[in-house]
């Protein structure tokens, strides 16, 4: 059965810290994503012909792949792309600079590299 696509132009909101409470710890703020949130976040990339997120990245991960292993809920594949490239896989989602856009809404990897990482921990 074809994985079902999210065509819901709305990111998913990361779940982040309440202000009263990250004023007194030096924790991050963004709590990252749970597994659901990652695996639906990810069903939002439209798996693109030119694929700007891999030529887009600093470490030439394969983004396309990695988002692809999420979507089929295998989150040691994910891991095991994003090792491939980076010798410091849980580094590259945290300070990475590059937000990834295209021909559709603003789509932030990013929250998914942290979630990865946490999984494999």
């Amino acid at each position: 059965m074809p994985i079902q696509r999210n065509m819901n132009p709305k990111k998913c909101p990361m779940p982040v810290q309440e202000q009263d409470i990250r004023k007194n710890n030096f924790d991050e703020v963004a709590l990252g994503y749970t597994y659901e949130m990652a695996v639906e976040e990810a069903k939002r990339c439209m798996n693109c012909k030119n694929k700007p997120c891999r030529s887009a990245c600093p470490v030439s991960i394969d983004i396309p792949a990695f988002i692809e292993r999420i979507v089929n809920e295998d989150m040691e594949g994910a891991y095991e792309i994003i090792s491939q490239s980076s010798s410091l896989p849980a580094v590259c989602g945290r300070v990475c600079p590059q937000t990834i856009t295209g021909n559709i809404p603003k789509k932030n990897r990013k929250c998914l590299f942290p979630m990865v990482i946490e999984w494999q921990s």
